[in-house]
């Protein structure tokens, strides 16, 4: 699998202007194949997951922490709250090894929910995604977009926060 051709699909969809070419090269990937190649390029690696015959994978080229103070506390040093952005994502989803979805993200902030403790508020940036239908592929823009989902559900999806811990601050 030439992973010039790869890139030059990735770039596109990034641009949301592909060429009738690159739906024909996607039907002959191994979605394996082109995960771990897909791994040398987005290295972080924040959803993983298996369920029958459906594989999905979520992978980002970095990951950065956006600063927040709270405030609702008035001291001279108010706690300082760090929050998870994954840049640059790709989401890739398969049947059986063959490709059924693929999608780009400029990224994806993880906050907690204001309106309940357990939950979190996961933002996509802009994007696009190519889904596989009975009838061909189809392009569709990715909005910018935020949703309330629980912390239970994203784990139950391959969601995997265990990678953050070394990041988190141990209170005492």
């Amino acid at each position: 699998m030439p992973i010039d051709q790869i890139t030059e699909v990735l770039r596109q969809l990034r641009s949301g202007k592909l060429d009738a070419e690159a739906p024909v090269f996607l039907e002959h990937l191994s979605a394996v194949d082109l995960v771990k190649q897909m791994r040398d390029h987005y290295p972080v690696v924040f959803q993983e997951r298996s369920i029958g015959r459906k594989t999905e994978f979520g992978l980002a080229r970095s990951l950065q922490f956006e600063v927040a103070v709270s405030a609702r506390n008035q001291q001279t040093f108010p706690p300082v709250l760090l929050f998870p952005v994954f840049r640059r994502c790709l989401l890739i989803s398969s049947y059986d090894d063959h490709l059924s979805g693929i999608a780009t993200a400029k990224s994806l902030r993880i906050r907690p929910s204001k309106a309940n403790r357990d939950d979190l508020t996961v933002t996509t940036g802009m994007g696009y995604k190519l889904d596989k239908m009975p009838d061909g592929w189809t392009l569709k823009d990715i909005p910018r977009q935020s949703t309330v989902l629980s912390e239970a559900f994203l784990r139950a999806r391959g969601w995997q926060f265990d990678r953050l811990r070394p990041f988190a601050v141990r209170s005492r």
